[in-house]
């Protein structure tokens, strides 16, 4: 007995995998032997399985299913089970899934940076980098510090398309000693 018989992974982001557990059960009188389990469609499910195996009457055995969408379409596939079973010497199990877009996702080359102690009058520079890790537009409307001493010079809003990134520069500029 294979448990679920059929696996549907419903709703993914886009390159966001999901695992579950596909159960290979026993309810025989004699030794399954499983000698193949191969997806139908392996550029989006995957599995664990390297070698066959042996499950012993009774007993079970799980064998993890990836999904991994890499477009932003709906996906079906099989997997097809391999054994000595009487009834079933080739078991086809039902998955599905889709993907949607991975919204805009922010990432910022640091999020804190020590400029150290500098003399009033003396600027130091930081360069800063932010980049879209996601599908949909990241709209970057304004960039603002909340202390005086530093700027960042952006002239927004701007967009930026996936894996699109912007780079700058946080300037430091003290106007009096810091310690």
């Amino acid at each position: 007995a294979v448990s679920p018989d059929e696996i549907d992974f419903g709703e993914r982001y886009v390159e966001s995998p999901i695992d579950t557990n596909l159960y290979i059960r026993n309810v025989g009188e004699v030794v399954l032997r499983v000698t193949n389990i191969e997806s139908t469609n392996p550029d989006a499910f995957t599995t664990n399985f390297a070698v066959g195996f042996v499950v012993g009457v009774g007993e079970e055995h799980a064998v993890r299913v990836t999904f991994l969408p890499d477009s932003n379409i709906q996906y079906n596939g099989q997997l097809e089970i391999e054994s000595n079973s009487f009834e079933d010497e080739l078991r086809s199990i039902e998955l599905s899934g889709s993907a949607i877009p991975t919204p805009p996702m922010i990432e910022v080359t640091a999020t804190e940076f020590d400029f150290y102690r500098r003399n009033r009058g003396h600027e130091s520079i930081w360069n800063l980098t932010i980049t879209n890790d996601g599908w949909e537009y990241l709209i970057i409307d304004s960039i603002v510090t909340d202390n005086e001493t530093f700027t960042f010079e952006f002239e927004g809003p701007d967009t930026l398309f996936k894996k699109e990134s912007l780079p700058g520069e946080v300037v430091f500029f003290p106007e009096e000693y810091e310690e």
